[in-house]
């Protein structure tokens, strides 16, 4: 939409700077009416706390209508939503831009009243926004994307300042590099259910969260800046607005000031200091959230299609749907017959053309013996009426690993059994159903697959893909099985049975204070595709271990996250408020000093400015800052749903026995470790594992693949390592764990790797 300057008003502030206040109108083309008399401008920085990371930007304007007719300034009071965009210049330099928000008093109708404009970059205002890029439940998106989706539902064509240096230990890291094209999130990870995702200012603070970063509107542009990196000396990336791909480097945007060096002066001595705990405990609650369904509901009228009926796995993308030649999509829709929330109508001559869902899964614990997949579906059809029984069909077809090509067949005994496939003979999972209500009834079908005796069977595989074909529906009329040519099907759920997960992690940083913080993360790394927690890079495997200019030694994300909060949360907090006078342009997350406001160890504390409002006429910013320490805090311990005092519990005082490896015969040779149980009282067992690969090298680094409750785990290195020709001598070691710490560590086991 288009937008005409219609109000202007220009004022030398305190300083003597040019401070232009232009409002535009949607739709307006003819010229400037009015020169506005204004008796405050104010800008504010609306940070909430360090767990939300849009920190939006309003603007409050007071207009002074000095005449007794006010139609002329009708149009603003009685405006609707974004009717108006406001554009605020200090010193012939863009602040503020924002768009009007819908806010009439009647007072301000009163001849010769004070008229109050608010306007807002909208980024505190998308709750009743939903992206349409996470319409595809099935899909990924790169955080790349959606954050550059959510700063266009602001219509503010802006370009994007990055500043961080994280990245995990696979991703590409150069200058015009960042983590934000090169991570993906499940969009399944936003759903409440089969048709209802959050809303876009929930997705972009669920997303960012995790990684510590915010996002914010300074100088013209957007900046979303990692807490870690706010004192970093360095360059940083753009992104061009719209850009969802190459970044650019761009120069620092880092903003110091120390009032010795008349940067900054208080006003009437209202410098405030407040003094808060620092943490003594910190609680991570990951919310695992495991996958409703394999086989996502959402069908299209231009679905993909295939001409073999059998389609090789790897002509199929994973997760999508796919048609075959005849078959032909009449509709998609919904409440069919009363019983079907979401269904696909669909046609074919072709007993054995149908669709088609490449899916994957992996499978529970260190044996998979728990894994169970639950299948579930519903279908109709029409021209069923003089019937006397139906068979509903489907195929499970194994993608790769040992028994690729294969299917999965119902015994006569129930079980599932391994089975070739012969197209002039096939073989059908079948539900067959008594004739009922002239068959305008629609059939509700459940298979579950236990995975204890098939497992070995697939050759020990992490992970599994699967093509699920649904057939048409077979009916039995006059002695022989006619085909039903139109066929609905519906309410596809595919899951597997939740594994336990340890999903609270508990970090104790100093016995001195008691204060306790827990915090909700939705995105972490989660090595388990059946859940949608786990970011996942490019190629589609999951992130695992992360570094930046602060943290150089490979970690988890939370890790990370944890460091960066204990290094602001670590100890006393200062809390620095009151207004000061500033001929400057502050940018939320600015450095500010004081020589004479120090610490125990007289050193100068640094402070970060989080809130502020500032008075573009007085040239005053009303302040809130915290602490900030570029010191690198060890985290003390960490322990895994634990109760009690930690601080008083001792570490285990044996080390696990007869630890032992072995190559399995599976694609990759993984490497199934396993070890004694430790008396006593325990949490778990960390496993660690050297060397690990990352930058296209071995590191003789222990890492650490498996921390549980389990005394056996198979490590799939290949998941990690490219082909490499020969041996890798691969060293374990294991270790019991409690609140109170870690217990001594075992003899080391090596074995020798071979790809």
């Amino acid at each position: 939409m288009a937008y005409g300057l219609k109000y202007q008003s220009d004022f030398y502030n305190y300083f003597g700077k040019l401070v232009s206040v232009k409002i535009y109108k949607e739709d307006y083309s003819d010229s400037v009416e009015t020169d506005l008399r204004l008796s405050e401008v104010k800008i504010e920085c609306n940070y909430k706390n360090d767990n939300t990371p849009l920190v939006g930007t309003g603007a409050k304007i007071v207009v002074v209508a000095d005449s007794l007719d006010m139609s002329y300034l009708e149009d603003m009071m009685l405006s609707y939503e974004r009717q108006f965009l406001c554009i605020i210049e200090h010193n012939s330099e863009i602040v503020f831009r924002g768009y009007s928000i819908c806010d009439m008093n009647e007072r301000q109708l009163l001849p010769y009243a004070y008229v109050t404009l608010e306007f807002t970059d909208y980024l505190h205002r998308l709750e009743e926004h939903y992206q349409d890029l996470l319409k595809n439940m099935g899909g990924n998106t790169d955080v790349l994307t959606l954050v550059m989706d959510y700063i266009n539902l602001t219509t503010s064509d802006l370009p994007l300042y990055v500043n961080s240096t994280l990245f995990e230990d696979s991703m590409d890291v150069a200058a015009t590099d960042t983590f934000l094209p090169q991570v993906t999130v499940q969009n399944a990870q936003f759903y409440s259910n089969s048709y209802q995702y959050d809303n876009a200012y929930d997705v972009i603070n669920k997303t960012l969260h995790p990684f510590s970063a915010f996002l914010y509107y300074y100088k013209d542009m957007w900046v979303l800046e990692r807490q870690e990196d706010i004192t970093r000396v360095g360059d940083w990336v753009y992104y061009e607005s719209n850009s969802t791909n190459t970044g650019e480097t761009a120069s620092s945007l880092k903003a110091e000031y120390n009032k010795q060096n008349e940067d900054f002066s208080y006003v009437d001595m209202s410098q405030i200091i407040e003094y808060d705990s620092g943490l003594h405990t910190l609680i991570l609650a990951l919310h695992d959230k495991i996958i409703d369904t394999f086989v996502f509901n959402d069908y299209t009228t231009d679905m993909l299609s295939v001409a073999d009926a059998t389609p090789d796995a790897d002509s199929l993308e994973k997760n999508t749907w796919y048609k075959y030649t005849t078959v032909t999509i009449d509709e998609i829709g919904t409440n069919f017959r009363g019983a079907m929330d979401k269904y696909v109508k669909w046609t074919t001559d072709d007993s054995l053309h149908g669709l088609a869902y490449n899916f994957e899964i992996q499978f529970n614990g260190d044996y998979g013996a728990d894994t169970q997949l639950t299948i579930n579906f519903l279908m109709s059809g029409l021209g069923l009426e003089s019937a006397n029984l139906v068979k509903v069909r489907f195929y499970l077809r194994i993608d790769g690993g040992d028994q690729s090509d294969n299917y999965l067949m119902e015994g006569d005994s129930g079980n599932f059994i391994l089975h070739p496939f012969f197209p002039a003979t096939p073989q059908e999972i079948v539900a067959i159903s008594s004739r009922e209500n002239n068959f305008t009834s629609v059939f509700s079908i459940s298979k579950t697959i236990n995975f204890t005796d098939l497992w070995e069977d697939l050759g020990y595989p992490k992970t599994q893909k699967f093509t699920i074909i649904f057939l048409p529906l077979q009916f039995w009329e006059t002695l022989v099985w006619e085909d039903a040519t139109i066929n609905y099907l519906g309410d596809i759920s595919v899951s597997v049975n939740e594994e336990e997960i340890e999903n609270k992690i508990e970090y104790h940083l100093n016995e001195n204070f008691v204060k306790k913080d827990e915090i909700d993360l939705y995105l972490f790394d989660l090595d388990n595709i059946n859940y949608s927690n786990g970011l996942e890079l490019l190629d589609g495997t999951r992130t695992n271990q992360w570094t930046s200019e602060d943290s150089t030694i490979p970690i988890p994300l939370y890790e990370v996250f944890a460091k960066c909060k204990f290094r602001k949360y670590g100890r006393t907090i200062h809390r620095l408020k009151g207004t000061i006078l500033a001929d400057k342009v502050l940018k939320p997350f600015s450095i500010l000093t004081d020589d004479n406001i120090l610490d125990v160890n007289d050193n100068i504390i640094t402070f970060l400015l989080n809130r502020f409002t500032w008075d573009l006429d007085k040239g005053t910013y009303d302040i809130e800052a915290e602490e900030y320490t570029e010191e690198e805090i060890i985290v003390a311990g960490v322990t895994y749903d634990s109760s009690g005092n930690p601080e008083t519990e001792d570490p285990p005082v044996s080390a696990p026995a007869n630890l032992f490896a072995t190559l399995l015969p599976a694609f990759g040779h993984p490497i199934r470790v396993t070890w004694d149980p430790v008396g006593g009282s325990i949490i778990g067992y960390k496993l660690q594992r050297k060397p690990y690969y990352a930058n296209a090298q071995w590191n003789d680094v222990y890492v650490i693949p498996y921390i549980g409750v389990n005394t056996q785990y198979i490590d799939y290195i290949h998941t990690e390592a490219p082909p490499v020709g020969g041996a890798v001598v691969m060293t374990y070691r294991v270790c019991a764990y409690n609140a109170g710490g870690d217990g001594p560590y075992s003899a080391e086991f090596n074995i020798n790797w071979t790809y």
